[in-house]
């Protein structure tokens, strides 16, 4: 079941949560520019684009996990999306 893989923010592989922070700043920054119907400016095309891109190539379902694996009550804590590090098995070594 996948709830009992939840919190991302624990998984130990210290690349994940960083990668599904970024995913969710792309996509809040892209709407951030939508939401100012700010389509044109070189730096909102950027975050649009790069919004479309990911969504071609990860296609629907991916894309959509990726979507509920950012939010708050599948990622972590407040203070563990705020980026603070999560201490893994390797630590105890």
């Amino acid at each position: 079941q996948i709830d009992d893989y939840k919190p991302y923010s624990k998984w130990d592989a210290p690349e994940f949560p960083n990668d599904i922070r970024g995913f969710q700043f792309l996509r809040q920054t892209a709407a951030a520019y939508a939401d100012r119907s700010d389509f044109t400016s070189d730096i909102a095309i950027k975050y649009h684009t790069t919004i479309r891109f990911l969504e071609s190539i990860m296609e629907k379902d991916l894309y959509a996990w990726g979507q509920q694996a950012a939010v708050p009550e599948n990622f972590g804590s407040s203070a563990q999306s705020a980026g603070q590090r999560v201490p893994s098995a390797n630590d105890a070594q």
